[in-house]
């Protein structure tokens, strides 16, 4: 609360959802405004004056104007009706406020504040509307300027251009050429609401890799870009962005062409832009997309409603037992037992302890699998886990015992080949002895005939 007899500034701007209130449209809710707050005895620019959002007599967003003069507030769909107000202290005796594409010249009202008993009415200042302000004069339209158009090669993910002797309203038309690279933004076009001598447009590929700075825009998006021209969203209007999007992308994923959007990252977060398909070309899908002005870009895919629930399916561990340093093979399914695509980090351990990790991106009823070799040193008994399922494998030291007992197996084993050899031979033996005695039998009984 000021103190007493101090003079104070309050400027009152009532807004209005009427038609007729003002010669522009105020945006849609929720509402932002924003302009520039200057000084029309020597039109420079008033730097910290405090803007606030008022409804009922409550201050619901609150702004601080910076070197420029710049200021913004945004208020919530809830309301239909709301209130600027300016509290400057200084001694100017107007001041000008520029808010969105509307200019008011008004007269400061001084409030002189001799009882602190009435400080509730300091800084509230009276509805300009109240009184008639004189409208002023429309400047006669200066005859449209020609379209600035330029075509760039993409090259190293990124394309820039330099556009020179922009004037206020004048379009400006950036399309990207793929001589070399594939561009995933094919066109940018705006209007600059400033004059300026030279103008720099980036356009940058990021991938699928987001910036830092910012936070996700969804679980499922193509590409990230970036695109600068160094104005605020306040200096540019009826920006235009096509950009394409790869068939095979959204077949891979069962997904339609409706289902793409583009996103905008801004002070309040990643906002959805409105998409439209555009044509369908030989590989690709060709999108529209309008926005407020420039930042980071999200070419995304809708949220699907559903649930998808990947699950391994199976683990197979070989071999089960062996000597020290024993060397295994893993192998695990993975499916997608929901009803739309998803992304999932499966795990295979190993006594508890992560042995691999890695991500799988699947259709619904889609199955991949997990391989892999792993060698283990450690004696004893080791246990790999996949999900619900677990392989148990036994690794046990060479010692002289095992060697003793194994050496006294193949003895054994080498005594029952002997022992049927020679059961054999003798066999063979018998028979040929059974077959004399039969001859001579024979011999006998044929002298005795004669």
């Amino acid at each position: 609360m000021k103190s007493k007899n101090k003079k104070l500034t309050a400027l009152l701007v009532a807004l209005f959802l009427t038609a007729g209130m003002m010669v522009q449209a105020v945006p849609t809710p929720p509402h932002e405004v924003y302009g520039t707050v200057t000084d029309i005895d020597t039109g420079e620019v008033v730097e910290g004056v405090v803007v606030d959002a008022m409804v009922d007599g409550e201050v619901v967003d609150t702004d601080t104007t910076d070197s420029d003069g710049y200021y913004s507030v945004r208020v919530s769909s809830d309301h239909d009706k709301f209130y600027l107000i300016v509290d400057d202290d200084t001694e100017r005796e107007n001041v000008e406020v520029v808010s969105g594409l509307d200019n008011y010249d008004v007269e400061k009202d001084l409030i002189e504040d001799d009882d602190p008993e009435d400080d509730e009415d300091v800084g509230r200042g009276r509805d300009i509307f109240d009184e008639p302000v004189d409208e002023p004069e429309e400047p006669d339209p200066e005859p449209e300027k020609e379209p600035l158009r330029l075509e760039e090669t993409f090259r190293h993910g990124s394309a820039t251009a330099e556009f020179t002797d922009v004037s206020a309203n004048q379009e400006i038309e950036l399309s990207l050429s793929d001589t070399e690279e594939k561009p995933f933004v094919r066109r940018v076009s705006f209007s600059s609401v400033i004059d300026r001598d030279t103008l720099d447009v980036s356009v940058v590929d990021m991938g699928d890799e987001r910036p830092e700075t910012v936070s996700p825009a969804s679980e499922q998006v193509y590409r990230y870009q970036e695109i600068n021209l160094g104005l605020r969203d306040i200096d540019v209007r009826d920006v235009e962005i096509e950009f394409t999007v790869d068939q095979e992308f959204l077949e891979e994923r069962g997904r339609d062409p409706e289902d793409v959007m583009m996103k905008r990252y801004s002070t309040w977060g990643w906002e959805e832009l409105e998409t439209s398909l555009l044509q369908v070309e030989d590989e690709d899908y060709r999108f529209l997309a309008t926005a407020d002005g420039f930042s980071y870009f999200a070419i995304t895919l809708e949220e699907e409603e559903g649930v998808s629930d990947i699950e391994f399916t199976g683990l197979k561990v070989e071999p089960e037992e062996g000597k020290s340093p024993l060397n295994v093979s893993i192998e695990a399914d993975v499916e997608n037992y929901g009803n739309i695509s998803g992304t999932e980090e499966m795990e295979i351990k190993l006594n508890n302890e992560t042995l691999v990790s890695e991500s799988f991106t699947l259709l619904p009823g889609e199955r991949e699998s997990m391989a892999l070799n792993h060698t283990i040193e450690d004696i004893g008994e080791h246990s790999f886990q996949a999900g619900d399922f677990t392989r148990t494998v036994e690794v046990y030291e060479e010692t002289e015992e095992t060697f003793t007992g194994r050496v006294g197996r193949i003895v054994y084993e080498r005594s029952d080949q002997l022992a049927l050899l020679s059961g054999a031979v003798l066999l063979v033996v018998l028979m040929i002895v059974f077959n004399r005695m039969l001859r001579g039998e024979e011999d006998k009984e044929s002298e005795e005939e004669e």
